[in-house]
Order: C-alpha cells, then sequence, then structure tokens
C-alpha cells in the first residue's frame, strides 16, 4: 500500500485547475484516494471547491474539522464553501441559506482571531461583511467590517 497514493492526485488536479479544466479535475477528484495528513486534507476539499464540488469540499471540512479548526487558511476556506454553498441554494432553501451563512460568520470571525497574516484577514473581513449583508445585519456591523477589510 503506498502511503502518499494521493499526492499525484492532488498534483494533477491542481495542475487542471490552474488550466481552467473543471471538468478534468473534477473526475480526477472523484477517483482520489483519501489523504490521511491534515494538510493534505485541507488540499483536497480546496480542490473540490475550486472545482465546484461545494459538497464534497464542505464533507471534507466537516468531518475533519477537529483536525483542522487552528488552521486558519482551512477555516477560512472552509468559511468560503459555506457562503458559496448558500449562495447556490433557492430562496425555499432560506433556513438552510441562513444557517449556512451564520456558519460562515462564525468561521471567519474565528480565522480572524486564529490569524496574523493581514492580508487574510483583509478578506475575512470582506468575506465577513458580505455575510453579514445577507443577514441583514446592522449597517453599522456591515461598514465596520468592510471598514477593517480595508
Amino acid at each position: 500500500m503506498v502511503i502518499d497514493a494521493h499526492l499525484p492526485y492532488l498534483a494533477m488536479a491542481k495542475y487542471y485547475l490552474n488550466q481552467k479544466e473543471r471538468r478534468k479535475a473534477a473526475d480526477l477528484l472523484e477517483r482520489v484516494p483519501s489523504p490521511t495528513r491534515a494538510e493534505d486534507l485541507v488540499e483536497l476539499a480546496v480542490l473540490y471547491k475550486r472545482s465546484g464540488q461545494l459538497e464534497d469540499a464542505h464533507s471534507v471540512f466537516s468531518t475533519n474539522y477537529d483536525l483542522v479548526k487552528d488552521d486558519p487558511k482551512a477555516v477560512h476556506e472552509f468559511a468560503q464553501t459555506k457562503l458559496k454553498l448558500a449562495d447556490q441554494l433557492r430562496s425555499k432553501d432560506a433556513t438552510t441559506k441562513r444557517r449556512l451563512t451564520r456558519d460562515a460568520v462564525e468561521l471567519l470571525r474565528r480565522t480572524i482571531q486564529l490569524s496574523d497574516d493581514s492580508v487574510r484577514n483583509g478578506w475575512c473581513y470582506y468575506d465577513l461583511a458580505r455575510a453579514l449583508t445577507k443577514l441583514k445585519a446592522p449597517d453599522t456591523e456591515v461598514n465596520q467590517a468592510y471598514a477593517r477589510a480595508i
């Protein structure tokens, strides 16, 4: 048994995505052996997200959250996945859409606490402002998040 059998799959999927060949990446990701290291799980989830397989990305993040909850990149990517999933839902799924957006807000706030990277924090505040707007938060809260993003 090869321990890192997933690595070539991840590398090729990343290559296909960089070449804007989402379908090829998605097909490859359907066959990837499951990674065991946290950083490889994050990479797999990010590749799922980039290839448009948001449910798969969400599943990998959710299942492995205890392993990645202290990684600012992973938590931020998980929040963005939740926001994209919420955006895809129709208005009849308002309860699920709201729950996903609220979950994303919590994850974004956690990322801001974890990260000392000003660029990542700027993007987190930007995503936070957008999520708060969708939740109809007070304008002062939304504007404060946009100001922090800048």
